[in-house]
């Protein structure tokens, strides 16, 4: 279950190239990391409903990239139900790498302060 160090190095490459600084471990934008998912499905190992099944993780991969692409504009006025679904395909991409327990409860938590912001 590890990162291909070669997909790995020509990702930073890439990255390095346009300008940017190396960021610390894997402290990279949304559609960076799915790039690194993507490169080494083969490698990594998946957890949750979805495990074995490469057509259901393409399926979440390809909402996360949805998710990325929405989220990494700034906008400051996302309908409530895209805020719903955000939350919803969060949880199943932490589910997809098995995410420790508090991170889901932390999750959990904000996802219950959203919606009585949503519903004050």
């Amino acid at each position: 279950s590890r990162v291909d160090q070669k997909s790995m190095s020509k990702i930073v490459e890439r990255w390095t190239k346009s300008g940017r600084s190396k960021p610390k471990e894997f402290m990279f934008d949304f559609e960076t990391q799915l790039a690194i998912v993507k490169a080494n499905l083969s490698t990594l190992r998946f957890y949750g409903a979805a495990q074995g099944d490469y057509l259901r993780i393409n399926g979440m991969l390809t909402g996360w990239m949805a998710l990325a692409t929405k989220i990494s504009r700034r906008t400051f006025c996302n309908p409530d139900t895209e805020v719903r679904d955000f939350f919803n395909d969060i949880l199943d991409i932490l589910e997809l790498f098995g995410a420790p327990e508090h991170t889901f409860v932390k999750l959990q938590h904000l996802q219950a302060a959203a919606e009585d912001e949503m519903t004050a």
